[in-house]
């Protein structure tokens, strides 16, 4: 019994010795991590608003480059901003001046692929990662509550002045907006039901529904639909379509291509087989002419603020989906702002989306069935602009 007893007492003195050794090992472990929690030596990062300083100085060109737009409209949009609550605090220490947020901003609103990442804008203007987004939320939500002010439907004497304009220039009477749909691509798989941003052209995106009067202004939105869904589905879910009453009086109507589906408040142009006939043919062709002011809108949006070519944020939850809707706003906000300026050195090249497809893929939807009333109507407005042109 006694060397039993000795035996295990020996047994519990050296798993005590054990576990002693693996104490001081593990806390000789946990003081080297806290002496070195950096695997990579951590850089003092010079914040010195870098080519920022130049920004006040640069040639108009070169001022373009960096905020897409001259220096006359970059003080304009200041003036229109600078007094957001967004950009003021009760804090002891005050935000940078709103011009250098603003400049920050537009530098990802207006750039796309790389040149529109955090590091990119973050070396190129001096401030850190986390400061550059910060910044372009604040121009967002800046932008966001003067949407309003720049974005709205045209009152009844600005309808008359457009559809009278419209007869002038194209015969067609009544006409006094285009609508066309465009997709603004994601950089990425969403991760929030994926599959649905998938489109037709082989792209994560959204479908945006946009409506542009003659002077390429952005008067109506409809965004947060993934690319998967058709163009008149977005169309029908907005609230003009929903009460065109409110925003048609009788006579009054826009022109659409044929993705959307034809009713008095939108002329689209004849499908196959009806588009075969000459007279058909030749109304097609007017219509189209007519309406390119939206596919021109859309290129001089997307030409100047180019991250709608390639969005760089990333679709994980209804938030980021509604973030999304908010930088598609801001940049229609500013481009109202600065078409609106209409001044020479802020032109800029028109992007030239791909169409290819697009209207095979109109017409293959399915006949050109429409209601006899519609038919009717829509003939009228055929014969009265083939007249116009004869």
């Amino acid at each position: 019994m006694a060397g039993v007893s000795k035996q295990c007492r020996f047994s519990n003195r050296q798993r005590a010795k054990r576990l002693m050794r693996s104490a001081n090992q593990l806390v000789q472990f946990i003081l080297c991590v806290r002496q070195a929690r950096n695997v990579n030596r951590r850089r003092n990062l010079i914040r010195d608003l870098g080519a920022l300083r130049l920004l006040p100085f640069l040639e108009v060109d070169e001022f373009k480059q960096e905020v897409r737009c001259s220096q006359q409209t970059f003080a304009r949009i200041v003036s229109q901003i600078e007094n957001c609550p967004v950009f003021h605090n009760d804090s002891a220490t005050p935000q940078r001046e709103v011009w250098v947020q603003l400049a920050c901003a537009l530098h990802r609103l207006g750039h796309c692929g790389s040149g529109a990442s955090l590091g990119i804008v973050s070396r190129a203007k001096g401030v850190g990662y986390g400061t550059v987004s910060l910044y372009t939320k604040r121009v967002i939500t800046a932008l966001d509550t003067i949407a309003a002010e720049y974005i709205f439907w045209p009152d009844s004497e600005g309808r008359r002045e457009l559809s009278a304009q419209n007869h002038r220039e194209f015969g067609f009477e009544g006409c006094i907006l285009s609508t066309d749909g465009t997709h603004v691509v994601l950089s990425q798989m969403p991760k929030l039901q994926g599959e649905v941003y998938w489109s037709r052209k082989c792209k994560y995106s959204f479908n945006v529904i946009l409506t542009f009067d003659r002077k390429r202004q952005v008067r109506y939105i409809v965004s947060g639909w993934p690319g998967s869904v058709h163009d008149a589905k977005a169309w029908e879910s907005g609230s003009v379509s929903k009460n065109p009453g409110q925003y048609f009086p009788e006579g009054q109507y826009q022109l659409g291509d044929s993705g959307f589906t034809m009713t008095r408040e939108m002329l689209v142009p004849y499908r196959q087989p009806a588009a075969s006939n000459p007279e058909n043919a030749a109304l097609n062709l007017r219509l189209s002419s007519a309406r390119v002011v939206s596919e021109h809108g859309n290129g001089i949006l997307k030409g100047r603020w180019q991250s709608l070519r390639g969005l760089r944020i990333c679709i994980n939850k209804p938030e980021d989906v509604r973030f999304a809707c908010q930088w598609i706003s801001a940049c229609c906000v500013l481009h109202n702002m600065v078409n609106r300026e209409r001044r020479t050195e802020d032109f800029i090249d028109r992007y030239e989306e791909d169409q290819e497809g697009i209207d095979a893929s109109n017409q293959l939807a399915g006949r050109d069935r429409v209601p006899i009333s519609l038919s009717n109507w829509r003939r009228e407005i055929q014969s009265t602009v083939l007249d116009f042109w004869s």
